[in-house]
């Protein structure tokens, strides 16, 4: 009976710490869209990614446009000049293949890019988020762009603007109000009220 009475005792104790967890949000986005050289790598990965895109398909151009030039030839070509423009077409499909692949490829120079441009920025963004969230002592901080299941976000829960300012002080470079990369992070928004 003392053993039951103390797992009862100890279920509800647990249950009071885990209701006591601060909870809080921010929108990334929203904090992203505020960043001045964010905004910017955007804008030259976004460059950088159509210039490659046009060049790929300026080399699938080229591809098609020699099958088709192979099939109106067909009847004149003997089977050795035939099979040589084959190889030729294939030739240059598998250094269009290459050249997609080097560019948009898993570990391609896109990739590789944006990672150069985009990961220091998201590092300070975090770095702020877990200096708010261990300054205020929250338990959990989600992140309401990338919350597919989060259904309803009370705008006093938002630190977004606090991630703002704390990545001010930081150092980090902010769009000017009304630039590009505004908006709001859902209304008033991080005021820092807590759960």
């Amino acid at each position: 009976m003392k053993m039951k009475n103390l797992v009862l005792i100890f279920t509800v104790l647990l249950s009071f710490t885990t209701l006591a967890q601060k909870i809080a949000y921010v929108d990334t986005d929203f904090i992203l869209g505020q960043v001045q050289d964010y905004t910017n790598a955007q804008v030259e990965i976004d460059n950088l990614s159509e210039k490659w895109r046009k060049e790929v398909e300026e080399k699938y151009k080229i591809i098609a446009d020699k099958r088709a030039e192979l099939q109106q030839d067909l009847l004149l070509l003997t089977p050795a000049d035939k099979e040589k423009r084959e190889n030729e077409i294939k030739s240059i499909e598998n250094k269009a293949m290459e050249l997609q692949t080097k560019y948009f490829g898993v570990n391609g120079e896109l990739f590789a890019r944006r990672k150069e441009l985009l990961e220091p920025i998201t590092n300070k963004l975090f770095d702020a988020v877990q200096k708010i969230a261990s300054s205020k002592k929250y338990g959990f901080v989600f992140d309401k762009s990338n919350q597919t299941n989060l259904i309803f976000a009370d705008d006093r829960y938002d630190l977004s603007n606090q991630v703002v300012i704390e990545m001010k002080r930081m150092g980090v470079k902010m769009n000017k109000p009304g630039g590009t990369g505004g908006g709001n992070a859902g209304g008033a928004g991080g005021n820092g009220k807590e759960r």
